[in-house]
C-alpha cells in the first residue's frame, strides 16, 4: 500500500517539491550470516572467514521496511539481484503506481518507477562537504542522495 503523501521527516520536507512522486528509497546491504561449512564458499566476505548475504530492501521516509529479499550470496551485483526479484511471480515486491517511484542508487537501471541518480556525476554527501554542488545534475544527485539516505540510516539501524 503506498501513501500518496509520504512523511517526508526534518529538514528534508523540501525535497518533497522535487520528488512529489517518491514513495521510498531501496538498495542493498551485505548482513553477516552463518552457514554450513559446505556452502560458506558462496558466502565468504572478501578473502575473509566471514560470510555475508546480500539483502535488497525497500523502506519508506517513516523508515519502515515495504519489502526486503534476502538469500543472495555477496559477490551478486545488485542490478542482478533487482531484476531477478521482479521476474519472481513469488516475490511479493510492491510495484509503485505509475506516478510513483522509489529512489535508488547509480548502479539500478533506470525503469519504470525507480528513479536513479545520474551517472558520472558526484552523489556521496561527503563530496558535497568539500565542494557544494555546481551543476544542474549535481544538485539533482544532492538533493536526491539526501532523501535516499533514508535506507541507508535504516540499514544502520537493523545492523546495531
Amino acid at each position: 500500500m503506498f501513501n500518496p503523501n509520504p512523511n517526508i521527516p526534518g529538514h528534508n520536507k523540501r525535497l518533497r517539491l522535487i520528488f512529489k512522486g517518491a514513495v521510498g528509497a531501496f538498495d542493498d546491504t551485505l548482513i553477516h550470516v552463518i552457514f554450513p561449512t559446505t556452502k560458506q564458499y558462496l558466502y565468504r566476505g572478501r578473502g575473509k572467514s566471514d560470510c555475508y548475504q546480500n539483502v535488497l530492501a525497500v523502506c519508506d521516509f517513516s523508515m519502515i521496511f515495504i519489502f526486503i529479499v534476502a538469500g543472495w550470496e555477496e559477490i551478486a551485483h545488485d542490478s542482478r539481484i533487482l531484476s531477478e526479484t521482479l521476474a519472481n511471480r513469488h516475490a511479493p515486491f510492491s510495484f509503485t503506481p505509475p506516478e510513483k517511484y522509489y529512489l535508488c542508487d547509480a548502479v539500478y537501471v533506470q525503469n519504470r518507477g525507480f528513479m536513479a541518480l545520474y551517472r558520472n556525476v558526484r552523489y556521496w554527501l561527503g563530496d558535497f562537504r568539500q565542494r557544494r554542488a555546481l551543476t544542474s545534475k549535481e544538485k539533482f544527485n544532492h538533493a536526491h542522495a539526501k532523501l535516499q539516505n533514508v535506507i541507508v540510516r535504516v540499514f544502520g539501524v537493523l545492523k546495531a
